[in-house]
């Protein structure tokens, strides 16, 4: 009989590493390095304004963004509210992730910069009301005046969000 490991997440699998190498080089991105600190930070920054701002309590969590710290640590912080992602590339017709978004039934959508280029195409299509976060500086410009049934959490309010 094979010996039974038990079943670790990947966020579990991060965790340890993050306590065991905090200043360690964790990502390189768009030129620059990022710490296992950096990561960890940002993570739980995003899980604490998902499990603060969700209604429904939905499993999945959309996540849009490409190749970027913010979208890579985003992942994270949707593993660390306990949630499954939903993965959302921008680089895909905004047609087709609308669709994706509706047929996901999600709550919440984490939008990285890179991607805020093609929400308001993205949102157009959608009927469902939902919570949207913008972490980066920059938020959502004129997004949230578009689209004022969603409710908007850009990179100033995060902070007021609860941390895990």
């Amino acid at each position: 009989m094979a010996e039974t490991k038990q079943f670790q997440s990947l966020y579990q699998g991060f965790l340890k590493a993050a306590q065991a190498y905090p200043g360690h080089p964790a990502l390189w991105v768009d030129g620059q390095s990022h710490t296992y600190a950096d990561l960890k930070t940002y993570a739980a920054r995003l899980a604490g304004a998902i499990l603060a701002n969700e209604k429904r309590g939905v499993p999945l969590a959309a996540v849009m963004g490409y190749r970027s710290f913010s979208s890579y640590a985003t992942v994270l912080g949707v593993l660390a509210a306990g949630k499954g992602y939903v993965p959302l590339n921008p680089t895909f017709p905004p047609e087709r992730l609308g669709r994706m978004l509706g047929l996901s039934g999600v709550e919440v959508l984490v939008a990285s910069s890179e991607a805020l280029v093609l929400l308001g195409q993205v949102l157009e299509g959608v009927n469902d009301k939902l919570v949207i976060i913008c972490p980066d500086e920059g938020g959502a410009g004129d997004l949230a005046q578009r689209f004022p049934a969603h409710t908007w959490l850009v990179s100033e309010t995060l902070d007021a969000a609860s941390s895990v």
